[in-house]
């Protein structure tokens, strides 16, 4: 039995991906929140879209959801909330009259360039166990199974 102060065995937990990838996420989370959740009064994905918003002009609201891998409702939620608060705008599609386009507005564009300095900081800190090598590593292969996920969702 361990001592009170003790980290519990993982046993065969240990071994399992989602639980390392839970509680690698878990540290992430936190240093997102209070570099720039508490700064902005905003959540990962919602972030998320407003970046990648700025960095594709004019993308529509189907392409962010699949993008950060949440339902079509739930994107127009966020993307309700940012318009809400002067963060984008919704325009009439230049492709197709019938859809909108999402630009980010110039106090998004501010917002989302201290941010991103701000996290990519703060998360340099929080991965300083790592090398460069390994953390570039750690990049490529958490890219290559979010791809591989959208790709297998996409066949079913």
């Amino acid at each position: 039995m361990p001592a009170k102060d003790e980290m519990p065995s993982e046993g065969r937990l240990g071994a399992v991906l989602g639980y390392r990838l839970a509680k690698a996420s878990a540290v992430m989370d936190e240093v997102f929140e209070r570099h720039i959740g508490q700064v902005t009064n905003l959540k990962p994905v919602a972030f998320s879209l407003l970046a990648l918003a700025q960095h594709n002009v004019g993308v529509g609201p189907a392409r962010l959801a699949s993008a950060v891998a949440i339902s079509r409702p739930r994107a127009s939620q966020l993307l309700d909330h940012l318009a809400e608060r002067g963060l984008i705008e919704r325009l009439p599609s230049t492709a197709d009259g019938r859809g909108f386009e999402i630009h980010v507005t110039p106090a998004a564009d501010h917002l989302i360039g201290e941010g991103l300095e701000r996290l990519q900081a703060a998360e340099r800190a929080a991965t300083s166990c790592l090398s460069e090598a390994e953390l570039g590593i750690l990049i490529e292969l958490l890219t290559r199974l979010a791809r591989a996920s959208a790709v297998d969702q996409r066949e079913d």
